[in-house]
């Protein structure tokens, strides 16, 4: 990869879930060059700037408007998603988002739309399914080892009553357990098996906060890996149609006909991370670098 430009980055939203997310972006990418942070509260950006060495803070509009700077790691809570990545995208710069891609379908169609037209890359998290269980079970489901796959299942539990004490997004659009946390599952679901044609589902709705209603209240080296944007729009508007379905099968008890497909994305080279990253990186229990 010497002869690889680094590509120069800004990223947006300095909350809990950045700190991971520029460790690896300034000591396990070399692909990448993190030149600015922003977010709505400066000293927040002033603080992970100072901790990670990270030259510049910048409003959202000086962002845009800066012609070096190529992509954008977009790391702002779920209710302003469409809105950054729409100017970002706009604004000719490639985009990798937290998670979800969307939660409205029309502004998700749109921003795919809008990256296709500009020949733009857009993924979004989670990319978790590039992690080495998830491709070791890829493998095995690919060589026919195991023979066809007909079902899965996955399983979670969280209080997201308590946990919103502390990070409030969780009771509203985006937050509970099915866009939160059931993403990673939809996401990985997808990756090992491909798109899904039609979705049924119910919820149960306990008191207190859910999240169920969207309208209420680690970076893989996607970027750099052949050119192939491997958590790309196409399958995270997949995972995301398909959530939105579960609750529309809720709401009116009829199954939900998907609209959108994706190609699976291609599974990661045996040895993958003993090429790409450079060097061993160790990480304390949070998150830190250990010199």
């Amino acid at each position: 990869m010497e002869n690889i430009k680094a590509v120069k980055t800004a990223v947006v939203g300095c909350g809990a879930i950045s700190g991971i997310y520029l460790t690896n972006l300034k000591h396990m990418l070399s692909i990448i060059a993190v030149v600015a942070v922003c977010d709505l509260r400066r000293e927040s950006a002033e603080a992970a700037a100072q901790k990670y060495g990270i030259e510049k803070v910048m409003s959202l509009e000086e962002i845009l408007e800066d012609p070096q700077i190529e992509l954008v790691v977009n790391l702002t809570g779920p209710s302003a998603h469409y809105s950054i990545v729409k100017q970002c995208l706009l604004a000719g710069k490639h985009v990798y988002t937290e998670k979800m891609l969307c939660y409205d379908l029309e502004q998700g169609r749109e921003l795919l739309k809008i990256a296709d037209e500009k020949k733009l890359y857009l993924g979004a998290a989670p990319d978790t399914f590039l992690g080495a269980g998830l491709q070791t079970a890829r493998k095995v489901i690919d060589s026919g080892l195991i023979g066809q796959v007909t079902s899965a299942v996955g399983c979670i539990n969280r209080n997201y009553v308590r946990s919103s004490e502390s990070a409030p997004f969780l009771c509203g659009i985006g937050g509970g357990l099915p866009y939160d946390m059931g993403i990673y599952y939809t996401t990985a679901l997808l990756s090992l098996l491909g798109p899904v044609s039609r979705v049924a589902g119910f919820g149960v709705r306990p008191q207190g906060c859910t999240g169920m209603d969207p309208s209420s209240g680690r970076m893989g080296e996607q970027w750099g890996f052949k050119s192939y944007n491997t958590a790309a729009k196409e399958m995270a508007f997949h995972a995301a149609e398909l959530m939105l379905g579960v609750e529309q099968c809720e709401k009116d008890g009829r199954i939900y006909e998907m609209t959108s497909s994706f190609t699976r994305p291609l599974p990661l080279k045996s040895g993958f991370m003993n090429t790409t990253f450079e060097g061993k990186v160790r990480l304390d229990a949070e998150g830190a670098l250990v010199q």
